[in-house]
């Protein structure tokens, strides 16, 4: 009993083959690649796969003496996004 092999369902391979599955809430602040650059990001809705983003970006149009931001909002899934702007970087150079 003790000296069987194990398969493919053992503890041993669920463990090297698990997900990390990354909670995500309300306010948090992600990092997300657009175009090969790295966009930060609020979390506003957080269901199973997919996260609903608000992102600011800065108006190209306007007067360059004045900052004018606006937001726009974005649905991921939450493989694409990193807690901290290093871990973001660190895909990149892959």
């Amino acid at each position: 009993m003790g000296n069987e092999k194990r398969g493919k369902g053992d503890l041993s391979s669920l463990v090297k083959n698990c997900i990390i599955i990354r909670t995500m809430k309300q306010g948090d602040i992600v990092y997300y690649i657009e175009n090969r650059e790295i966009r930060s990001a609020e979390v506003v809705k957080a269901s199973r796969d997919f996260v609903t983003l608000r992102y600011r970006y800065k108006d190209p149009n306007s007067d360059p003496r004045e900052t004018i931001y606006h937001y726009g909002g974005l649905r991921l899934r939450i493989s694409k996004l990193f807690e901290t702007k290093e871990e973001a970087e660190k895909t990149l150079k892959n």
